[in-house]
Formats: structure tokens, sequence, C-alpha cells
């Protein structure tokens, strides 16, 4: 969404593409040397969706360091809460050029709330702050959001965090026992990334089975991959069950 707000706007937009063979790690030495002088936002999203995995600090202060008084970082964390990551939104008071993006959509299930976050510098909020609609927020979706921020929300929310994660460990371990999965990628998000060894044949059982995956044929370093999500316990062994009777590949 990031690009079609650009396009909206008539900004340009440059995209460097994260390799499969190196774990969908962000090349920032290919990112520096894609910016031009104009270039303003640079977005990173960590946990990255699809593939799960975080930006290495490492690699974000790299970034925000060569980009220093050139351009804003803009680190969206929405499904930080299923990973063990401290928010980069720590780091604020030494760069002045980051810009961390939360929402209570994910791991508090407010999608349908539309409440999301930006964290950055004093400066940087100032400038945004006069950008806002008003009346953003309706009551009933205030009224919402301050329970699940409350002291028992915050506690229900930790209780499906820590479930959704051992579920997602279970589920890896057992997609990648599978014959008809080729590759799962390590996540530390609420789903799991896998390369199917026939996806045709993976999806059709799937789809007789009622179950739907995120599949990405328009994008080629996701080919006959999909994104699996992570749901309750018996969601899932429905999912395994249906994987575990596709059919070997034969060669």
């Amino acid at each position: 969404m990031y690009s079609v707000y650009a396009d909206m706007q008539s900004a340009g937009v440059i995209e460097v593409p994260l390799a499969a063979g190196g774990g969908f790690t962000p090349d920032v030495a290919q990112i520096l040397e894609r910016c031009q002088p104009s270039t303003k936002l640079i977005f990173l999203c960590s946990p990255n969706n699809p593939t799960g995995n975080l930006v290495a600090p490492s690699d974000l202060e790299r970034l925000l360091r060569a980009r220093r008084d050139r351009s804003m970082i803009v680190v969206d964390e929405a499904y930080i809460e299923f990973s063990d990551a401290q928010s980069a939104a720590g780091w604020l008071n030494r760069f002045d050029n980051l810009v961390v993006l939360r929402t209570l959509s994910k791991a508090y299930a407010l999608a349908g709330a539309r409440c999301g976050a930006i964290i950055a510098a004093t400066p940087v909020i100032d400038l945004l702050a006069p950008m806002l609609p008003p009346y953003a927020f309706s009551a009933p979706t205030t009224a919402t959001v301050l329970e699940a921020l409350s002291d028992d929300g915050l506690a229900t929310a930790a209780t499906m965090i820590a479930r959704t994660r051992i579920e997602r460990e279970r589920v890896s371990a057992a997609l990648a026992s599978l014959e008809c999965i080729a590759h799962v990628w390590p996540s530390a998000a609420n789903f799991i990334l896998v390369r199917f060894a026939d996806p045709d044949a993976a999806e059709r059982h799937l789809a007789e089975s009622g179950i739907l995956v995120r599949t990405y044929d328009d994008k080629p370093a996701l080919e006959d991959c999909a994104r699996i999500t992570i749901g309750e316990p018996a969601e899932n062994d429905r999912l395994l069950a249906a994987l575990a009777a596709v059919p070997e590949v034969v060669t």
C-alpha cells in the first residue's frame, strides 16, 4: 500500500527486492546505492510480510546513520508483538530521522477499528498533526481501543500472543516434515512462509478442505510460495492434515 499511496501523489517509487537465498534480509548496500538525492522516505517492515523475518538492528542503524539529514527511515512494526524483538522506538533519542509505525490490527485483533500510531521525534509529529482529519476516530472505536489497552485487555492479548507463538513453532516443525513442503522459512510473525513442492496439488487439497492460503504468483521471488496464517490449534491441525494428504511429487 505504500507504493499505491505514493503513486496517488505522483511520488516516485524505488523497489529493492529481497532475495529468498539470503533469507529475505534487506540489502542495505543496495538500498543506499539505489537512493537518489531526492529520496525522502525509506520503508522497512519488521517483521516483514509475508516473509516473517526481522530487520537486523545493525542494518537499521547503518541506514539511519547513512541517510541522516537526507531520508526518514520508516519502520513498520505491525507484527512485532509476535517476536522477541524490541521496538525501534527505543532509538528515537538517538536518531531524529526514525519513524516507527504500530497498529492494533494484528496482535490485538482490531483490524476493523483502523487504529494505529506513528512514533517519531516531536518536529515530525508537529509536521504531521495538521494533516489529521477532524474526528478521526468514532466514539465506538475509541471505546473499543481503550478497552483493548486496559489491564484486562492487555492480559488477554498477551495470552493470545503467547498461544500463537507456541502454535507457530509447532506448525513450522510439522510443515518441515511434510513431503509437499520444499522449504519453511523461520518467522517472527503470526504467519509462516513456505514453498510447496507441487503448488497446484497443495492448493487443491487445501481448497477441498475449506482452507485458503495467500499465494504470490505475481512475485517472482515467491514463486510456488504461500503464506500460512497461524490459527487456533484445531484449525492448524486441519491445515496439516490437508497438506499431509497431498500426493508425493514424482520426478
